[in-house]
């Protein structure tokens, strides 16, 4: 038989999240559970159709009470923004400032919320910019201050 299923991550989130990796031997744990959605054809992943492959995966999820969610890129790359934001002082639990901060015309002009995932990753590296310059900024004065205990004023 063809091998269907070529990337078994979902799988093993799945298994990860419902804390069966916690036991010693995940191998048996995986095997037993393949054994028992072939209905005994086989025990291996590489085996199973991709038909067998989601039904697995579904008992799984529905074991949790928890759907699947697959990657978002665009839930990462708001949470990287926020995170920004926060390093530069602005209240990321308050959408308000949030706001406040894109609907700035050198940052986005837009709402934080209507940023497609491109304006999110300008806004990324804006934010990373007004971190580098303000950074830059602190430590000249630092080392203008430190020189300056010394008796070496240097501006």
């Amino acid at each position: 038989m063809a091998q269907e299923v070529t990337n078994y991550n979902r799988f093993w989130m799945l298994l990860h999240e419902a804390r069966a990796l916690l036991v010693e031997d995940k191998e048996e744990v995986k095997r037993e559970m393949v054994f028992n959605a072939t209905h005994g054809r086989t025990d291996s992943l590489k085996e199973l159709t991709q038909e067998e492959y989601d039904g697995l995966c579904e008992a799984l999820e529905r074991g949790m009470k928890r759907p699947y969610r697959p990657y978002n890129p665009m839930k990462k790359a708001r949470s990287g923004v926020l995170h920004r934001m926060q390093l530069l002082g602005v209240n990321t639990a308050d959408w308000n400032a949030v706001d406040r901060f894109c609907l700035n015309k050198r940052i986005a002009g837009k709402r934080f919320c209507r940023l497609s995932e491109e304006e999110l990753q300008a806004v990324y590296v804006k934010c990373l910019m007004i971190r580098k310059k303000r950074d830059g900024e602190n430590e000249n004065k630092c080392r203008i201050i430190k020189q300056s205990e010394y008796g070496k004023t240097e501006v």
